[in-house]
């Protein structure tokens, strides 16, 4: 046998081998991942609500007392509009677009009822008729957790836009969502 392959035999013998022992070590009670959906206001002059719907994904790892989430978003609205027909049109609020969200939440979701968050957020628009753009955004909020280990969560949170999306500042979403 080549010492090649030879060697490589060896690296998967030690491999399985070791396998079970760097599972256990690597414990992954801390990890877990988070869906919801959810509904959201927007800002812009006052507060719009146009029946968007939001679904998330995230996935938390515990450190100590403190959750963090790494997650994106995706939002569509469900209303047609009648845009005027008088020239310049006033901008639409943010209604579909696409979210990536770095957050912590303190305490940790497992070991309180309530929870506050903060993060930061990056924003993509694709509301129909408005320019594609992206911009940066704070998060704050707080979250409710209930359940059987505290696996539900309720999170109310405000997103503020670094620059407008459409006529848009900021936008305020509910989200109900279940760690697995």
């Amino acid at each position: 046998m080549p010492k090649a392959k030879r060697g490589l035999l060896q690296l998967a013998i030690l491999w399985i081998s070791l396998l079970p022992f760097a599972a256990t070590a690597q414990r992954t009670d801390n990890t877990s991942f988070r869906l919801g959906i959810g509904t959201f206001l927007s800002r812009d002059r006052g507060w719009n609500y146009e029946e968007p719907v939001e679904l998330f994904a995230a996935f938390v790892r515990r450190t100590g007392s403190v959750d963090v989430e790494v997650g994106a978003s995706a939002s569509k609205s469900f209303v047609s509009f009648g845009y005027p027909a008088v020239f310049p049109r006033e901008a639409i609020p943010y209604r579909d677009g696409f979210r990536g969200h770095l957050g912590v939440r303190v305490p940790a979701g497992t070991r309180s009822p309530v929870s506050a968050l903060v993060g930061a957020e990056l924003v993509h628009n694709r509301t129909e008729r408005e320019p594609r753009t992206s911009t940066a955004a704070g998060m704050a909020g707080v979250g409710l957790n209930f359940g059987p280990a505290r696996r539900g969560t309720l999170d109310l949170r405000y997103v503020g836009f670094a620059r407008r999306l459409g006529s848009s500042r900021g936008i305020l979403p509910l989200t109900l969502a279940w760690r697995l």
